[in-house]
């Protein structure tokens, strides 16, 4: 899937109003905890504990959003990106897309 410039803000916009449409089937509290907890990757030393972080943050959203697809894992994950100012990785992945 190629995510890059406004399509990227875009798509972690449409996360935000996903949540409303899906009240019961989206617990909001696990998913602010996500969010209090998360770390930008770039912070995060190694290899080996970015791909732990990653591991943890699809298990986590499972936890909190049984029907989450993976676009919409992506999504959350992207817009937590953008949240937390995490421009190393965002630059990273708008690279990617190029």
């Amino acid at each position: 899937m190629k995510i890059s410039g406004p399509s990227l803000l875009s798509l972690a916009l449409a996360t935000l109003l996903i949540f409303p449409a899906h009240a019961g089937e989206v617990d909001k509290d696990k998913l602010a905890e996500i969010d209090r907890g998360f770390v930008c990757p770039e912070s995060i030393p190694d290899s080996a504990a970015r791909q732990e972080a990653i591991r943890q943050f699809i298990l986590q959203v499972r936890d909190a959003w049984p029907s989450a697809s993976v676009d919409d894992t992506i999504a959350f994950r992207v817009a937590l990106l953008n949240k937390h100012k995490c421009t190393k990785t965002l630059e990273a992945i708008q690279q990617q897309g190029r």
